[in-house]
């Protein structure tokens, strides 16, 4: 190092000391930087990872009044993950005895549950700012024999002055994968109870999160032994391929890669490797359900889509490619609304996950009942939002009935 680079150094990492002296003055100007000069703390973006990492993360020094620019212009950094073990708390060269350079890069060994040796590089690693680095967790940092989990010293090294510049610790867990879920499907509104079964989920209470579709799950209950849990599904659009992602100290898996390994998956769809889809099937709520058959009753209806929803009326050339709200004894006949027992009319869009309609029971489209010959007959009916009623065969497809649950029923009936 010449000269001006190795004064440019020094006045980086000791221009905060006072120079109340001139033996400080001469101090500063002629010392080489101690080996084991003080490393500041490192914090890191996460603290925990995947086994066999390739997972990036960022590191924010601490500055310190000795020390405001942990990471200068002109220094050439090195990030090295060296072994935690209870004769080995610290990076290499934050003692005095010790020469501040990155250690020969060793495989990982351990003694049962104990990590024993093992000294690993990271790659791509980038200096952001004068208290900012960038890298990648090396592939080899992975878990052995027994483990479950593992604690590393993170070591941050200026290699042109032979300096640890910052430290901190990284623990890397079993990567998640997922096995199973059950059910597969939920309807729109939500609300719906699923169980997936994996392993390397963390125990710990609020350590795993899951979306599906990016929406998060609720009330996520763990095993203890981190094989299943439990949670409840949000609201979410009718949709099908969606991925279920578990998000853990040990990384993230999605059910549309559960075994994790980012592969695609084999011809053998019996193994793990097979993609979970998961699908929400256009579900809808309806209060009041039941109503005597002598009146009209407004139907407050709770989906999930209904802002998009072309209603009847809004189509000069062919009103049959609308949304409409049918009273019906059976399943929705696709592309056939003729056999619908009333229709839910004047229908008005709250917001998305809302509408409010007019169900006519007494046949009299009136408020009084004309002929009670005309009423609907006494019943259990279903209550189905169908978004287009065309019966062209081209939009069948997407006609998207509601499906019938116990939330849709609406009863006929004098009370």
């Amino acid at each position: 190092m010449n000269k001006s680079k190795k004064a440019a150094r020094q006045k980086w990492l000791y221009g905060a000391v006072a120079l109340g002296t001139a033996a400080a003055g001469v101090a500063v100007a002629t010392a080489d930087l101690p080996a084991y000069a003080a490393p500041v703390a490192l914090v890191l973006s996460s603290t925990n990872g995947p086994s066999a990492g390739g997972n990036a993360l960022t590191g924010t020094a601490t500055p310190t009044t000795a020390n405001p620019s942990p990471f200068p212009d002109g220094s050439t950094l090195a990030v090295q993950f060296q072994f935690y073990g209870t004769s080995n708390t610290s990076c290499y060269g934050a003692a005095a005895s010790q020469s501040a350079v990155p250690r020969a890069t060793a495989a990982v060994t351990a003694s049962g549950a104990v990590t024993t040796a093992g000294v690993q590089n990271a790659t791509g690693v980038k200096r952001v700012s004068t208290t900012k680095i960038a890298f990648t967790v090396p592939t080899g940092l992975a878990l052995v024999g027994s483990q479950a989990t593992s604690k590393w010293n993170v070591c941050v090294y200026d290699t042109g002055t032979n300096s640890l510049l910052a430290t901190t610790t990284y623990t890397i867990n079993a990567r998640p994968k997922i096995t199973s879920i059950t059910p597969t499907s939920s309807p729109s509104l939500g609300g719906q109870t699923i169980t997936v079964n994996g392993e390397g989920f963390a125990t710990a209470a609020g350590a795993t999160t899951a979306t599906i579709g990016g929406a998060a799950l609720t009330n996520i209950k763990m095993n203890s032994s981190g094989t299943s849990f439990t949670a409840v599904t949000p609201q979410h659009a009718a949709d099908t391929g969606l991925a279920v992602v578990v998000s853990t100290t040990g990384g993230t898996v999605t059910s549309l890669d559960p075994d994790n390994n980012n592969l695609p998956q084999d011809a053998d769809n019996a193994t793990n490797d097979a993609p979970i889809p998961f699908s929400y099937s256009n579900g809808i709520s309806v209060t009041p359900n039941t109503s005597p058959n002598t009146a009209q009753v407004d139907v407050d209806v709770r989906g999930v889509g209904f802002q998009d929803f072309i209603l009847p009326g809004a189509l000069d050339d062919n009103d049959s490619e609308v949304a409409r709200v049918l009273l019906l004894d059976a399943p929705y006949a696709q592309g056939s609304t003729s056999t619908a027992t009333a229709e839910c009319t004047g229908v008005l869009i709250i917001d998305d996950t809302e509408l409010i309609c007019t169900l006519d029971l007494n046949g009299a489209d009136g408020a009084t009942d004309a002929d009670p010959a005309d009423n609907i007959d006494e019943g259990t009916y279903t209550l189905t939002v169908v978004e287009n009623a065309s019966d062209q065969e081209a939009d069948m497809a997407v006609a998207n009935p509601s499906i019938i649950s116990s939330g849709s029923t609406f009863t006929v009936a004098p009370y």
